[in-house]
């Protein structure tokens, strides 16, 4: 299955970043974990890859879809395990492939409600939603 960010045109401006990602902007998120390596594993299956940087304390993800950057940050005084995130799938396709991929690797799934998506938390209470666009 294509990607939807397979018709966005090139920028025609200056690439000054480290990685190429295909659309003019993307979202960074920063999150503060008491423990990186414990949630790697985790990411890892979320994201469908393994971190583009790691080093004590700090693991990053440089993703094309969604175009993100997310970094996990060890700040163990400030690392609460509330956050919230989402991803919207384009269609249940996208969904039902990455939910096999957590049930595979044994990573507890809530099916939402509605029937629009699946909900998973990250080892130190952080959620994601991954859910369809149309739900």
């Amino acid at each position: 299955m294509n990607s939807i960010w397979t018709k966005v045109k090139p920028s025609t401006v200056k690439n000054d970043s480290a990685v190429e990602f295909p659309t003019k902007t993307r979202f960074h998120i920063a999150l503060n974990v008491k423990d990186v390596t414990e949630l790697k594993y985790f990411y890892n299956n979320l994201f469908g890859k393994e971190p583009h940087t790691e080093r004590d304390g700090y693991i990053k993800y440089d993703l094309e879809e969604p175009p993100l950057n997310i970094s996990l940050n060890r700040v163990q005084h400030n690392a609460k395990g509330n956050g919230n995130f989402g991803i919207q799938a384009k269609d249940s396709l996208n969904i039902e492939k990455i939910e096999s991929r957590l049930k595979k690797e044994g990573i507890k799934i809530h099916k939402l409600n509605n029937g629009s998506g699946i909900k998973v938390k990250d080892p130190e209470g952080n959620q994601w939603s991954i859910t369809s666009a149309n739900g």
